[in-house]
């Protein structure tokens, strides 16, 4: 069970309540007992509360390390299938993949800036993170290209001129996802 900085300073009050329930119990009447044992009540069920939601959390934390472990071994395989693709690999083909990666750029950044705000705020943060998703996903792929790219200019396959022809589409497409990412952050007024 993980803890977190609140639960000492909960049970440290637990603690200071009980100490001066028996304190003041000697000599307090009946009726202020009987409060504190409503607040002793009332603060373990605000310790089993944060226990339950820690539970949860760790539970949906395990849950989103082991898709994050699959998503790692994935972009790993696509990593060492780039690589070795990098070999027979030229410039002109390589240009095309960043064509086509402009153009999904445009695509995903034109579908960003279409999602909706919503109107409760508490919804906002969820509807960044799915509309910021695909971008997100494009940006991890043109990272992979680029590092086929260091791999075939590694081995000889791309000249220098290649790679910095290469590297320039490549950050205007960085540019345009950082836009669409950017316009989110500022249309649902999440500070990411």
């Amino acid at each position: 069970m993980k803890m977190r900085r609140s639960t000492p300073v909960l049970i440290m009050a637990l603690v200071l309540a009980v100490g001066g329930a028996a304190l003041t119990g000697c000599t307090a009447p009946q009726n202020n007992n009987d409060e504190v044992l409503a607040k002793l009540d009332e603060m373990q069920a605000q310790i089993d509360e944060l226990e339950a939601n820690q539970n949860s959390s760790a539970a949906s934390d395990d849950a989103a390390s082991s898709e994050s472990a699959d998503a790692t071994d994935d972009a790993a395989k696509a990593d060492d299938a780039a690589k070795s693709d990098a070999s027979s690999a030229s410039a002109d083909e390589f240009t095309a993949q960043m064509d086509d990666f402009a153009k999904r750029a445009d695509d995903a950044a034109a579908t960003a800036g279409k999602v909706s705000v919503p109107s409760n705020a508490a919804d906002r943060t969820q509807a960044y993170f799915d509309a910021k998703a695909p971008l997100e996903e494009l940006d991890n792929e043109l990272s992979r290209l680029d590092d086929a790219i260091e791999a075939a200019y590694a081995q000889g396959s791309l000249t220098r001129e290649d790679v910095f022809a290469l590297e320039k589409q490549e950050d205007a497409i960085d540019e345009v996802l950082d836009r669409a990412e950017d316009d989110l952050e500022q249309r649902m007024g999440v500070d990411d």
